[in-house]
């Protein structure tokens, strides 16, 4: 049981490092998606 209450005390923090790591990673599918249209831009003549 004590066991489970430090989940519960812990768990704003688990959430928020969850959300840190999807804004992380949609910043980088922004990064990506950017360069990726960068990058195809340059190819059209």
């Amino acid at each position: 049981m004590p066991e489970n209450d430090k989940w519960i005390k812990d768990w704003p923090k688990i959430q928020g490092l969850y959300s840190y790591s999807d804004n992380i990673s949609s910043k980088v599918w922004i990064k990506i998606q950017q360069y990726h249209r960068n990058s195809t831009k340059e190819v059209d003549p």
